[in-house]
């Protein structure tokens, strides 16, 4: 989830940005970032991935089922910044 706690909370859709784990040529991309078990707490995800920073998307929340894992603060700020890289 890219949006922040206070958006999510005064709305019904979340910003979120796509994740593989086709990791392959994507995990040398510039538009893309690296996921390992050591970035993640609260769960985990079944293989290492890549959150594609240019794939960003809205979804009502009501359609999440369940909510796999957490970036750790150091991972979901580095992603942050390469969101605003990239659109910048």
């Amino acid at each position: 989830m890219v949006s922040p706690d206070w958006f999510n909370s005064r709305q019904q859709d979340v910003v979120l940005a796509a994740i593989t784990s086709q990791v392959g040529q994507t995990a040398a991309d510039a538009s893309s970032l690296t996921v390992g078990a050591a970035d993640l707490v609260d769960g985990e995800l079944p293989k290492q991935s890549v959150i594609k920073l240019a794939k960003l998307f809205t979804l009502h929340s009501g359609l999440i089922v369940k909510k796999l894992c957490t970036l750790r603060l150091e991972k979901k700020q580095a992603m942050l910044a390469a969101i605003r890289d990239f659109l910048s």
